[in-house]
């Protein structure tokens, strides 16, 4: 599966089939951000910005729960995944036997380009997707969210409120077009010799299966 920015996305790069596809979020660190001649600034710049880009963004997928306390009642709500920050997370060096925290490491200017480019270079491969979906015409609807996303950009440049929550809104408030990437699997009936109700009926179930082995932030579980 070839994997596209939506700011690059053009209309040739998908063909109007039924099959899944699915969004990936990959956050970028600027030259910038690692303040190369300040050792603590740059060490506390990336670490806030690990815990507010590369961590805090998968967290935030709130699961909502109703507990049966007695007859014709129950407790409702939405709970929200907490994790440490890095900041405070204590890693352990079992090959020479001593602990050590992130602020120590990031003391290095070449530690913290290397985090850097190590994260550009894994991208996708090592996370989980921010959602995935299903549609019968995977062109029209891919660019319905490309769409709605720059859409969502305009109107929070402009502060007016924004009442959609489609995926494509919900995305303009992670990253920017050249950190969200797209890819899609077609699944038509000449690849696998079955009628296109099928076809369509297999990109759902298929759809179900991922959306359980990965629960995207952005999508239903």
């Amino acid at each position: 599966m070839h994997l596209i920015s939506i700011d690059k996305l053009k209309e040739t790069d998908i063909d109007e089939l039924p099959g899944v596809y699915t969004f990936y979020y990959t956050p970028t660190i600027q030259p910038y951000d690692l303040y190369k001649e300040d050792d603590a600034k740059g060490a506390d710049a990336l670490i806030s910005l690990i815990d507010k880009k590369f961590i805090k963004t998968y967290l935030g997928k709130q699961s909502e729960t109703s507990i049966k306390l007695g007859y014709e009642q129950r407790l409702r709500g939405e709970l929200r995944i907490e994790n440490k920050s890095v900041r405070e997370k204590k890693f352990s060096n079992r090959i020479e036997q001593y602990d050590f925290f992130a602020s120590e490491l990031f003391q290095s200017y070449k530690a913290r380009e290397a985090f850097k480019r190590v994260m550009s270079e894994i991208g996708p491969m090592f996370s989980s997707p921010i959602y995935v979906g299903v549609s019968h015409n995977l062109r029209e609807r891919v660019f319905q969210h490309r769409d709605s996303y720059y859409e969502a950009l305009d109107l929070k440049k402009r502060n007016i409120e924004i009442t959609s929550k489609d995926f494509g809104t919900k995305a303009a408030f992670i990253g920017k077009g050249s950190e969200i990437s797209v890819g899609v699997n077609y699944i038509s009936s000449n690849d696998h010799d079955i009628s296109k109700s099928n076809a369509y009926m297999l990109s759902i179930l298929v759809e179900w299966v991922i959306q359980q082995q990965t629960k995207p932030i952005l999508g239903e579980i």
